[in-house]
């Protein structure tokens, strides 16, 4: 399934294997597949996904299957980075609410010194790009990140993109 997940083409090819799959999704799944519509959002036709049909409940119900498993607590450190990418750059169609970005971002803190340069700079830009329905509480998350091992310890392995990334979010 993972397979399958990575070699999906088109955002329409990710939501077919969530219609057909969802059931037998696990955290990891689930996230791929977040991340895998974000990643091919040129294929959404311009982000125009609707709620009430079968693209908008499909996406709802990987939402809430994201949310389920946040709640369970089995996100690791990149899966909650990638969650809140994912959210960040497609932020009309997975439409998250505000008490669950939160929460992501929250735990995504706690893990700081677990994260890789990739990881810190994704989180501290979706951060940023989400700064209105984020607001004040992430900041002390964002100071966490921008000071954690991973930019401490590895800051020559940061790529020019992602430390731009860093200082721009900051």
């Amino acid at each position: 399934l993972t397979t399958q997940l990575a070699r999906a083409r088109s955002a329409g090819e990710v939501l077919q294997l969530v219609q057909h799959h969802l059931h037998d999704f696990d955290h990891i799944h689930t996230t791929t597949c977040l991340y895998a519509l974000a990643k091919r959002r040129g294929s959404l036709g311009g982000g125009a996904v609707g709620s009430g049909d079968a693209a908008g409940k499909t996406i709802a119900a990987l939402v809430r299957r994201q949310d389920l498993y946040l709640q369970e607590g089995v996100l690791d450190g990149r899966q909650l980075a990638n969650t809140l990418w994912a959210a960040a750059t497609l932020p009309e169609v997975l439409s998250m609410p505000t008490a669950l970005l939160r929460q992501v971002a929250s735990r995504l803190g706690r893990r700081a010194d677990s994260l890789n340069h990739q990881d810190v700079s994704n989180s501290l830009w979706a951060m940023a790009t989400l700064e209105v329905q984020l607001e004040d509480s992430c900041l002390d998350v964002a100071h966490r990140l921008a000071c954690s091992r991973a930019v401490a310890e590895r800051s020559a392995e940061f790529k020019p993109q992602e430390l731009s990334n860093c200082l721009w979010a900051i």
